[in-house]
């Protein structure tokens, strides 16, 4: 009714500045979807287009990306190693975001092939930079310059070599992300900060930063389900204890301090999954 009244000129259009589409879950299941789009072309450019819906199929998230003119632009930022669990986490939050309409993102991450491709496999823009020391000036040239010319309007940094390497800007927010008790000189430029633990976050407020500005928020474990290993796998006793324990075989982790802890309950078996550098060394305790 709406588009007849517009193609009958009934209905002017010069001066709306908002369309509200009520219940669009609905009106999609009714098969309004292209009146909708044909209502949405005589509008002027500047209109706010507000969408509500009690629920949200791939049909409504294509819509919102058709009316959205003016998305968040962030830059993920990741300098981190080949293997490990945050870059894990890295990959699976920024795909997952990448699927909401309203934010536009860039990764910016070390050039480490497999992560760009899993990242570049789930339509998420990447470019890949060497991240070098203090002494690799060009490259990180290189990188802010990439950075500037994306122009966001939130910079999310991941660590300290990234949070180190992204200067503080007039032209975006700067967020630095802690995941362990960093020495707080490398991130007192950042605008906001988010610590994993709590009492990471204790830690930057400890130190001086503005405790309304840090935020505490978790990392979260890859939940696609998988088939569970039957207990007696790799020769495991079937009644005494069965200890599993996984991580990045890092000397953060304190994956020693378990294995010399074994000594106190001889009976008991562990499983320790994972990998990183000191797998060698835990394998020669």
């Amino acid at each position: 009714r709406v588009f007849d009244m517009i193609q009958r000129r009934n209905l002017r259009t010069r001066s709306i500045k908002m369309l509200v589409i009520d219940e669009a879950d609905e009106m999609l299941s009714r098969g309004f979807k292209e009146q909708i789009y044909d209502i949405y072309r005589y509008l002027p450019p500047a209109t706010q287009v507000v969408l509500i819906s009690a629920t949200m199929p791939g049909e409504i998230l294509e819509m919102t990306r058709k009316f959205m003119t003016d998305p968040i632009r962030i830059a993920q930022v990741l300098a981190g190693a080949e293997q490990g669990g945050a870059e894990n986490f890295f990959v699976r939050l920024v795909s997952g975001l990448n699927e909401r309409p309203e934010l536009q993102q860039k990764a910016f991450i070390r050039d480490h092939a497999h992560r760009i491709a899993a990242l570049r496999e789930n339509s998420v823009l990447t470019e890949g930079f060497r991240f070098g020391g203090k002494l690799d000036l060009l490259g990180k040239r290189r990188y802010v310059s990439a950075l500037n010319a994306y122009d966001p309007d939130i910079v999310m940094t991941w660590m300290s070599r990234a949070s180190g390497t992204t200067p503080a800007s007039p032209h975006y927010v700067l967020v630095n992300r802690l995941g362990h008790y960093y020495k707080l000189k490398y991130y007192r430029h950042a605008d906001y900060w988010v610590g994993i633990s709590r009492g990471i976050c204790q830690h930057m407020i400890d130190g001086g930063f503005p405790a309304e500005r840090v935020f505490y928020i978790p990392n979260f474990a890859d939940e696609t389900p998988v088939t569970p290993l039957p207990r007696t796998s790799f020769a495991t006793p079937a009644e005494p204890p069965l200890i599993l324990a996984a991580g990045r075989l890092h000397e953060n982790k304190g994956f020693d301090v378990l294995l010399h802890s074994l000594q106190q309950i001889p009976d008991a078996t562990l499983w320790l999954a994972g990998s990183g550098p000191e797998e060698a060394s835990l394998k020669a305790l």
